[in-house]
C-alpha cells in the first residue's frame, strides 16, 4: 500500500485562481492513478481541506479572494492496485474516506506485472545504498 499525501491540490473551485500551485485536480487523479497502476499497489492520497474558518482570525491569505470560503479544496481518493477510483475524490468539505481492501488483491496484481520479481535483473542492475552521514549541501573546495 501507498500512502501519498498532498497538501497544495486546488485553490479556488474556478481552477483559475492558481496561486502559482504545482497540481491541479486534473491532473492529481491520473497521477495517483499511474502510481497505482505502475506499482500494483493501493494508493491511499490525503489531500488537505482548509477552509477560511480553519485560520484564526485577521490570518494573512495574501493571493486568494475575500470571497473564498473554501481555500484548499481536498480531494482525497483510495485507488485500487489498476488505478481504478475505489473512494473519493471528496472535495468541499472535511472527509474520512474508508474502503474494504482485500490484500490478496496484490498478489493477483503481480501476475501481469511484477516490478521486482521477473522484471527485476540483478545481474545487470543493482542498487547500493550508503549507510554512512554525509552532508546533503558541499561546496565544491570547501568543507564547511
Amino acid at each position: 500500500m501507498t500512502l501519498v499525501s498532498v497538501w497544495d491540490v486546488v485553490v479556488s473551485k474556478d481552477e483559475k485562481n492558481f496561486a502559482g500551485l504545482s497540481r491541479t485536480p486534473l491532473a492529481w487523479l491520473p497521477t495517483v492513478g499511474h502510481i497505482a497502476l505502475e506499482g500494483r499497489c493501493f494508493v491511499l492520497s490525503a489531500c488537505q481541506f482548509l477552509g477560511r474558518s480553519d485560520l484564526p482570525p485577521n490570518y494573512s491569505i495574501g493571493k486568494f479572494l475575500e470571497s473564498d470560503d473554501i481555500l484548499i479544496r481536498g480531494g482525497s481518493c483510495i485507488i485500487g492496485r489498476l488505478g481504478r477510483i475505489l473512494a473519493g475524490p471528496k472535495y468541499d468539505e472535511e472527509c474520512i474516506l474508508t474502503v474494504d481492501l482485500d490484500r490478496n488483491d496484490l498478489i493477483l496484481a503481480k501476475f501481469d506485472f511484477d516490478v521486482v520479481g521477473h522484471y527485476s535483473r540483478p545481474d545487470v542492475f543493482r542498487l547500493k545504498a550508503n549507510d554512512q552521514a554525509t552532508k546533503s549541501v558541499v561546496f565544491d573546495g570547501v568543507d564547511k
